[in-house]
């Protein structure tokens, strides 16, 4: 009995009460307190419904079954203090905005364009892949030799120099009408058209001839082989120039052969197939733009669109600003269409950008706005001092505007070429003067995606007249956002739409 009664000294204050009668003799007090015992006992069956309770909240909301389980404050009392079920969605619903609140905007971004990029290149594949499938279901025997045999004789057709050349591809001719019945949708540059298609014997219900401002008069073979003909081009792009060409013989040929043909003269070699389209049929202009971020196709906006062209590139996660970047070398010197000292800036700031953490993965291009010998030097300094490695990574590529023309690049340096002259201003480069070299500013500054750099060496205020095309450039590329600024200061003075679109012209085309 004493074991017992030291045991109960370890409890609460009713075995306290007992142990305290039984040392005494004291029957009454014995019995007051085991009474109050068996009221305390029959409370056991509800004291561990509330443990249990406390421990399930105790999972998803500590800090709350704590305190209810303390009797702290507001749970210390015998009802509860509120609705629970609604405190508890206020709780999740608090705690879900500040973790919302805590996440970062721009990551968010990023990981919406990573898997919009992921899920578009899924789909692509996915597509293909379906494609390619129910073509080889379809695909008969006598098309499948056919097909293998094709690839095979242009394979060892090869560049058409050897003996057999002829007869390989008279004999791959003959078998395309038969392939052509197997894969509906052939796509290959123009000259191999010629080379692969009989006319008399190989028809389309569609052809579609892309970048046609560059293509020559070699795409009619194409525009014949198609019932339905889509020209897809810019005539604000650099046209064919028709270099080598006699213009004698060719005048020759166009009064023996083209006299009930409209507009004969236009076919002298020296207009694209889309100017020639052009003659018959009015082009449907679009509109969109998704390549470029706004500050550089804005300058191509203004230059050659009338302002029609609606950027809607989101260029908001950005890691490489500004978009427009103008560097001013001093003391250069131009000879024979080089520019040394340029030419070591634009390659020093490729390498040096091609370090940077910001142009991870970023493809680079430059272009010189002045004939091919400032590209090649460029070039050739870029070759002896970028790892070859990292060079084909970059795609980089140097040329000029007809180089890069379908082209684009991420990053793209201009290098303007020309200096300071001693005798004063450089000589007038207009846009209305002579239209090929508008076609090589927009196609130039067009081919940047996310970043143009502008190296230049004249003094805008002192070495170029009014007027001149290197000078609306370099303007704009100093003050991007000049013209529209402009453009909303004058307009708020229009008292009529009417007013603000001769307005808007006026401007645009550069009068004050």
């Amino acid at each position: 009995l004493q074991a017992v009664l030291s045991d109960c000294s370890t409890h609460g204050g009713v075995a306290m009460e007992l142990l305290d009668a039984v040392r005494q003799g004291n029957p009454k007090a014995y019995a007051s307190a085991f009474s109050r015992l068996e009221v305390t006992w029959r409370k056991r069956v509800d004291l561990e419904r509330r443990t249990q309770f406390l421990e399930t909240l105790q999972r998803v909301a500590p800090t709350w079954a704590e305190a209810i389980r303390a009797r702290k404050g507001v749970h210390g009392k015998g009802q509860p203090p509120g609705n629970p079920s609604e405190a508890w969605l206020w709780r999740q619903l608090n705690d879900e905005l500040d973790r919302r609140a805590a996440v970062s905007l721009e990551d968010l971004q990023q990981s919406v364009n990573q898997l919009s990029l992921h899920l578009q290149r899924l789909t692509a594949a996915l597509v293909e892949r379906r494609a390619w499938a129910n073509q080889i279901r379809r695909t008969t025997l006598e098309q499948r030799q056919a097909l293998n045999g094709w690839k095979e004789l242009m394979r060892r057709y090869g560049k058409g120099t050897g003996r057999r050349a002829p007869r390989l591809l008279a004999e791959a001719r003959r078998l395309m009408p038969v392939c052509q019945s197997a894969v509906p949708v052939w796509i290959m540059p123009l000259n191999r058209v010629a080379e692969t298609f009989d006319p008399t014997k190989n028809r389309f219900d569609v052809v579609i001839i892309d970048e046609a401002s560059q293509s020559d008069m070699l795409a009619l073979i194409a525009v014949y082989l198609g019932k339905q003909v889509v020209v897809v081009g810019d005539n604000e792009q650099v046209s064919p120039l028709a270099v080598g060409i006699d213009s004698q013989r060719t005048q020759q040929l166009i009064d023996v052969y083209l006299t009930d043909i409209p507009n004969p003269q236009l076919y002298d070699g020296q207009n694209s197939i889309y100017d020639l389209a052009r003659t018959s049929y009015e082009p449907v202009c679009l509109l969109e733009h998704f390549r470029c971020v706004t500050p550089i196709i804005q300058f191509c906006n203004h230059l050659s669109y009338n302002g029609r062209i609606k950027p809607l590139r989101d260029s908001s996660d950005l890691p490489r600003r500004p978009a427009l970047a103008p560097i001013r070398v001093s003391g250069a010197v131009e000879h024979g269409k080089v520019n040394e000292k340029e030419a070591f800036v634009v390659a020093s700031l490729l390498i040096a950008a091609a370090e940077q953490p910001e142009y991870k993965d970023a493809t680079f291009g430059v272009i010189s706005l002045k004939g091919d010998q400032q590209a090649r030097l460029i070039d050739e300094i870029l070759h002896r001092h970028m790892p070859t490695v990292e060079y084909q990574k970059r795609r980089v590529r140097c040329g000029n505007s007809a180089d890069f023309q379908g082209d684009e690049r991420d990053v793209v340096f201009l290098s303007m070429v020309d200096a300071p002259s001693e005798n004063g201003p450089l000589r007038l480069l207009a846009e209305g003067g002579n239209q090929m070299f508008k076609k090589r500013y927009n196609v130039a500054v067009s081919r940047a995606r996310d970043q143009l750099w502008v190296v230049y060496s004249v003094n805008p205020d002192t070495d170029l007249k009014e007027g001149d095309l290197r000078l609306r450039l370099l303007k704009h590329v100093l003050n991007p956002d000049a013209l529209d600024r402009e453009l909303e200061v004058n307009l708020s003075k229009a008292e009529s739409e009417f007013e603000r679109q001769v307005m808007a012209r006026l401007i645009r085309a550069g009068y004050n």
